[in-house]
Formats: structure tokens, sequence, C-alpha cells
């Protein structure tokens, strides 16, 4: 299974963290480094968007992981670098 670990588009210096997503099935070969996705975010699940900062594989998680809601919206030049 493939994990994304994104930064949320947000004002507050609270979310400026990586956050971790799982990728489904049919996202996978769509996800890359630098690419806006779409996610549910906090208890509310409010759609959200943030920018793919890695892509990893197969990671032992302690804690559980929300998918990733909507598909990459384009590639940011300067993140992909």
């Amino acid at each position: 299974m493939l994990y994304v670990e994104i930064i949320i588009k947000s004002k507050t210096r609270m979310t400026d963290q990586l956050y971790t997503y799982s990728v489904p099935k049919d996202l996978e070969i769509e996800v890359q480094r630098g690419k806006r996705v779409v996610v549910g975010f906090g208890k509310s699940n409010k759609k959200t968007y943030g920018l793919i900062i890695n892509v990893k594989e197969d990671l032992n998680l302690d804690f559980k992981v929300k998918d990733i809601i909507g598909e990459p919206l384009f590639v940011n030049k300067i993140a992909k670098g």
C-alpha cells in the first residue's frame, strides 16, 4: 500500500507539520511529490487541499490513517525539483 505525507493548506500554525494519508489503489499511479490532493481533515473530515511532500510504501504505523479523497490536481514545478 502507498502512503503520502502532505502539508495541509491552512492559515494556522497548528497545522505546520506533515500528515500521513493512505492512497486508494485507483490513485496509486497518479500520486507523486509536488501534486495537490484533496483530503478529509480533522474530526469533521472537512475537505481540504494538501501538497504531497513524500510518497512511501508499506509503512508500519501505530495509528489509523485516512485515504486521500480526491485525485491530484496539478504538479507544482517548484516542489518537483
